[in-house]
């Protein structure tokens, strides 16, 4: 292939493989995130085959350039700001199914989560940052019109984030701004200014704004910042982290564990009133999962890698930029967990792939062609990725039929859904909770249910596991030490639920669907 068509071919297939995973609006239960994890996994296979098919036989010069990442990034930011502020004024309504519809006043695109959105914003900032700093021409003329796009993109980002009122949001604002300050183009510094000051503005004027559209008054990032979030506060919830940490500092409570642990354990203060399958930090949630060693093992070798590559001496812009979106990713992930998420997985891989290498590959000789060897093994694990994607995503259609309403399901699955699905090697978990969950309790299957409900209190302990557990058990006539702990915990836990379980209102059981 000519030179050209390698660039047209690289651009298109990053276009593609970088913006889906931040605009897909598809996501099926039992596990919300697992079609987007999906997705995600077959975008970032795409790209590695296409960046190795395009590497072979390419002249010195590297077809695959960073630049079109960044293009990617930004062409993702802007659309999911421009879906981002329709959700805020109400008009996701005409738009759905291809944008998630929410509540007036709330702004998340299609990321579902507004820390996330935020985050995407701020990726588009720094994408937009770099492609000035590197594109924008000279020339009078031709500079006024690029500026004024530059300008156009730089306030709906800036909208966009102070519309999702993401306190995360702001701080990485914030930080772009300061590192922008540091030694760099001067005009890298005024356009980051000049968000910062878009972005002050939207704050202050976008829930005005909207109170007098809907007559409704509306909660921003200052309201945000003035409320107290109770028993669901983050330093709550860390104080709960630290405290499971004390108990077993060693290996952890083991990986998958905190809801098991968060609920189980008797903590001597107040209690973070939510299921906790995140230390919403991850430093503390390695070290509560994996215990104090190995999660400063692993910290520490991160942080090593930082200090070798010296990323506050580097010259080249484009890393530079990749640096600045890791950042934003660190800084995100010690207030939540994006790292568990698809889009901020494959940023994180594209932004550490190109800065491994300290030699810029324009620079490089002419490349050899691969060895056989070498190519059969890259076909063999392509094909093994793919394998296992495609089985995966097979898996989890046929699991995620047991929560749907029988007319919902697909034709093959709507009979004897529970039996087709049980053979579930990935989702095992899920298809016993839909069984627990499905089937009402009686003498027959009270076995097998307190079975199920012990097992299934390490997936998620929540007050429906934990009814059948305890109701189950009665009817058994099991009365042992445990049992008496998990019901202690059910009524700190949940102490609404446990009430409700007490003194049931409602008699009816909770068969809702077709197994």
């Amino acid at each position: 292939m000519h030179q050209h068509g390698r660039y047209v071919v690289w651009a298109v297939l990053v276009g593609v493989t970088v913006v889906l995973p931040w605009i897909n609006p598809f996501s099926t239960g039992p596990r919300a995130n697992t079609v987007p994890l999906l997705v995600s996994g077959f975008c970032a296979l795409t790209l590695l085959v296409g960046y190795g098919l395009l590497q072979r036989g390419a002249s010195a010069r590297n077809p695959c350039q960073p630049t079109a990442v960044f293009v990617a990034w930004l062409a993702a930011a802007l659309l999911s700001s421009a879906m981002g502020l329709a959700q805020y004024f109400g008009l996701a309504d005409s738009l759905a199914p291809w944008v998630n519809v929410t509540t007036v006043g709330q702004a998340f695109g299609n990321l579902r989560q507004r820390n996330q959105f935020a985050s995407l914003t701020s990726v588009g900032l720094i994408a937009l940052l770099y492609l000035a700093r590197r594109f924008v021409p000279v020339g009078r003329a031709r500079l006024g019109l690029s500026m004024g796009l530059v300008g156009a993109a730089l306030g709906l980002l800036a909208l966009a984030n102070a519309a999702s009122a993401s306190r995360t949001g702001a701080l990485q604002w914030l930080m772009v701004t300061v590192m922008c300050w540091l030694p760099c183009q001067r005009r890298s510094r005024v356009l980051a200014s000049a968000a910062l000051l878009l972005y002050a503005l939207g704050v202050f004027l976008l829930p005005v704004v909207l109170e007098w559209l809907t007559g409704l008054p509306q909660s921003g990032l200052l309201n945000r910042l003035r409320e107290s979030a109770g028993c669901e506060s983050r330093k709550l919830l860390w104080a709960n982290v630290l405290e499971l940490i004390a108990q077993k500092p060693w290996f952890g409570w083991g990986w998958g564990e905190l809801k098991f642990a968060h609920f189980i354990y008797p903590y001597s203060g107040p209690r973070f009133c939510a299921i906790l399958d995140n230390a919403h930090n991850l430093p503390l949630h390695l070290a509560v999962e994996l215990g104090i060693p190995l999660s400063t093992a692993l910290c520490a070798a991160v942080l090593w890698w930082v200090w070798c590559r010296r990323p506050w001496r580097e010259p080249d812009v484009h890393r530079q930029a990749a640096w600045a979106v890791l950042a934003i990713i660190a800084l995100h992930s010690m207030v939540e967990y994006p790292l568990w998420y698809g889009p901020f997985q494959m940023a994180t891989g594209l932004c550490v792939g190109l800065l491994w290498r300290r030699v810029p590959q324009k620079s490089l000789p002419t490349r050899c062609a691969p060895s056989v060897a070498k190519t059969a093994f890259a076909i063999v694990v392509a094909t093994l990725l793919g394998g296992g994607l495609a089985y995966t995503a097979w898996d989890y259609t046929r699991v995620s039929q047991l929560y749907l309403l029988r007319e919902q399901r697909l034709a093959a699955y709507q009979d004897h859904t529970l039996s087709k699905a049980r053979p579930s090697r990935l989702f095992a978990q899920e298809v016993q909770f839909a069984e627990l969950t499905t089937f009402a309790l009686t003498d027959d299957n009270a076995l097998r249910q307190h079975n199920l409900a012990r097992q299934l209190l390490h997936f998620s302990p929540e007050p429906r596991v934990l009814q059948k557990l305890l109701d189950s058990a009665i009817l058994l006539g099991l009365d042992d030490p445990a049992l008496r702990v998990v019901r202690q915990q059910f009524a700190a836990a949940y102490p609404k639920a446990y009430a409700q379980w007490i003194h049931p209102t409602d008699p009816a059981g909770d068969a809702a669907f077709t197994p």
